[in-house]
């Protein structure tokens, strides 16, 4: 009588080789994924952050052609203006853009919508100013028209305000950049020290110098990081980008706005001047609160800020490109766990039953 044969044990080579390539594969997974992630986030902000500026120089640029429409003639026979029409237009293309390109979450699309319904009543208020003035009303049209502008710039909830907040919002939102760096650089790191542990362990036991496959592996690695890399990069662009205001622009948003408030300052004074019992005095105190006159600079500095501001939109634009690279993370991760398997799977075959 025969007994049954005991069933050989698995081979212990096999079983390394096996827990290597799920760990190599479970890690090109993990670093593809949060690569893809952190590369999407940041540059997804960029958008967002260039559009809410933009929103917000278009808007000083409507409120200030206003004012000059209601100092001249022009008034009666073009309204606000085309200058305040396109600048009009302009931020609320900007303003639907950042709604679509939103990455503040749902406090920032509360916002964006709470801006958008005060930019509603701004333009109503601004035709109900060129309606009085058209009609021969022209103190009344002065002071529906300061109060447009006054909530545009109030400063705890005008418009500008609630921008500057919003800008700030998705600021934190796209400034995970240390977090998200890091995200991806852990697994990166661990998964090129195990691609190396392998390689080593491969030729002490096969007395195999490199493995082409895992060698390939390696070098598409160091690409993924490359690309990845460019977070760092973009998120100090972000960050130079809101914090200087030469970079953005501002300089010359703020000397065109100081210069649009003195505007309408002088035509409040001069019709107020004309008015019985002047304008009241909400307006008065208004009068206080000007922009000192040499905020209205000469064209040297707006012609600088301009040109600041053009180069600043041109390196955010190209920084937005940048989002279309993220489908090389992806594929170059999918190459990385290919050559894994392609490196490994000979080796695992050929131990299949054999003690070692």
């Amino acid at each position: 009588m025969t007994g049954d044969l005991p069933a050989r044990p698995r081979s212990t080579t096999r079983r390394t080789l096996l827990r290597l390539g799920a760990g190599l594969l479970v890690l090109t997974a993990v670093t593809t994924w949060s690569a893809w992630l952190a590369f999407t986030r940041v540059h997804d902000a960029v958008p967002a952050l260039v559009e809410v500026t933009s929103a917000r120089t278009a808007l000083v640029a409507a409120d200030r052609a206003a004012v000059e429409s209601a100092r001249t003639s022009g008034v009666r026979l073009t309204g606000a203006g085309a200058e305040y029409r396109n600048q009009i237009g302009l931020a609320s293309q900007n303003l639907a853009q950042a709604a679509e390109d939103n990455v503040a979450g749902d406090s920032g699309r509360q916002r964006l919508g709470l801006v958008e319904a005060l930019l509603a009543v701004y333009t109503g208020s601004v035709e109900q100013a060129v309606n009085s003035r058209q009609n021969g009303a022209a103190t009344l049209g002065a002071v529906e028209l300061w109060q447009a502008s006054h909530l545009l710039h109030n400063a705890h909830d005008g418009i500008l305000a609630e921008l500057d907040q919003l800008r700030s919002a998705q600021q934190a939102a796209g400034a995970a950049t240390t977090f998200s760096t890091l995200s991806w650089a852990v697994p990166a790191t661990v998964l090129a020290g195990l691609l190396g542990g392998t390689q080593v362990y491969l030729k002490r036991r096969f007395r195999r110098i490199l493995s082409p496959a895992l060698l390939g592996a390696s070098l598409l690695l160091v690409g993924l990081v490359g690309v990845t890399a460019l977070t760092l990069d973009t998120g100090s662009r972000v960050e130079r980008f809101v914090a200087e205001p030469g970079a953005r622009g501002w300089e010359q948003t703020a000397v065109n706005d100081a210069l649009g408030q003195r505007e309408l300052a002088e035509l409040l004074d001069e019709q107020c001047a004309v008015a019985t019992g002047g304008c009241g005095d909400t307006v008065s105190a208004w009068f206080t609160h000007l922009p000192p006159e040499d905020a209205a600079v000469d064209g040297a500095v707006l012609a600088r800020s301009a040109a600041q501001a053009r180069a600043a939109n041109a390196e955010m634009a190209a920084v937005a490109e940048r989002r279309r690279s993220a489908w090389l993370i992806l594929a170059t991760g999918g190459l990385v766990g290919v050559l894994v398997v392609v490196g490994l799977y000979p080796r695992v075959g050929s131990y299949r039953y054999r003690v070692r």
